[in-house]
């Protein structure tokens, strides 16, 4: 039981720092998509 509860919280964390980093990126490409600010 204690392996299958670190496993967990290792795949959450994971989960949880993925959706973190990858939050901005795909907020700027939609963003940038939609024309709201482009550089140049």
């Amino acid at each position: 039981m204690t392996i299958a509860g670190r496993t967990r919280w290792f795949a959450l964390l994971g989960t949880l720092m993925f959706v973190v980093g990858f939050l901005p990126f795909a907020l700027m490409m939609v963003l940038f998509d939609l024309g709201g600010f482009s550089p140049g």
